[in-house]
């Protein structure tokens, strides 16, 4: 598998870097006060945010699948 870093797939890498930092500190801070809800909710953006984050940067950065018929 192999990585190709166009400039639209860093600008993806810093965001996902950005997002996973914050849905950790949120995902610290849920497992310190667990009786907040809307702690949960947030924390559950974050996550699913970073998830969408991960596939659009593997998007951008691995090479399109060639046909089979070629």
């Amino acid at each position: 598998m192999q990585l190709y870093l166009t400039p639209i797939a860093t600008g993806y890498l810093t965001q996902l870097v950005l997002a996973a930092l914050i849905s950790g500190y949120f995902l610290l801070l849920l497992r310190q006060s667990r009786r907040a809800p809307h702690m949960a909710w947030l924390t559950g953006f974050f996550v699913a945010l970073t998830g969408f984050i991960v596939t659009l940067f593997l998007e951008a950065t691995l090479l399109p699948v060639m046909s089979l018929d070629n």
